[in-house]
């Protein structure tokens, strides 16, 4: 898949990353319930989770393209793009998920 440029991650709809290929960030968020949207300006839909954050926990996230996103861009370009965020909640250029959660040794 062609690069598309820096995904913006926002927590609780504050942006707190621009995010490009092998980038990375930390965060120290407190305990509780939390928004993650991850996007880009050229699709019209976003993808977003809840992270229930608990305390004394290490969460890592990973935020990569999603080829639905590609295919459909790549056939039909924005119409193809709309309609595939239509068809999806959770749509956009990028997806984000949960790959570990570890607790802290202190």
């Amino acid at each position: 898949m062609a690069s598309v440029g820096a995904a913006s991650v926002k927590l609780n709809d504050r942006e707190v990353a621009s995010l490009g290929i092998g980038g990375s960030t930390m965060l120290d968020v407190p305990a509780g319930a939390h928004k993650i949207v991850v996007s880009h300006w050229s699709h019209p839909n976003v993808y977003a989770i809840t992270l229930d954050a608990r305390p004394g926990m290490l969460y890592t996230l990973e935020v990569t393209p999603r080829m639905e996103a590609a295919v459909a861009g790549a056939a039909f370009g924005a119409i193809g793009w709309a309609v595939e965020a239509i068809a999806n909640e959770n749509g956009g250029t990028y997806e984000i998920r949960v790959v570990d959660a570890t607790p802290i040794k202190r």
